[in-house]
């Protein structure tokens, strides 16, 4: 799999290549998502051991470190507590409805 993650990644590069001196450098997003996507596969195939699966829990490690800034508008603030009120009443009304 690894070779052939490998082989792709050359294909794509080229393409890209080609793509870049035939147009210049529009109209390049989606071969440049392909391969950092394929990068990010190779990169991935190439660091993991074989022996060792992995749960799926552990490949999204990276994204929960990223902590995210505390809000303080006040106008968001009070969105926020409206739409989680209303989300609560909404979730009220289905535990009666499903208790009749």
């Amino acid at each position: 799999m690894v070779d052939l993650l490998i082989k792709e990644n050359r294909e794509l590069k080229r393409a890209l290549a080609r793509a870049e001196n035939a147009q210049g450098s529009r109209n390049l997003g989606q071969a440049a998502k392909a391969l950092s996507g394929l990068q990010g596969r190779l990169t991935r195939a190439l660091d993991s051991s074989p022996t060792a699966p992995r749960s799926r829990s552990t490949t999204n490690a990276g994204a929960s470190i990223r902590t995210r800034r505390k809000v303080t508008d006040p106008d968001v603030l009070e969105r926020r507590r409206q739409a989680l009120a209303k989300a609560r009443a909404v979730r009220q009304a289905r535990r009666t409805g499903a208790g009749e």
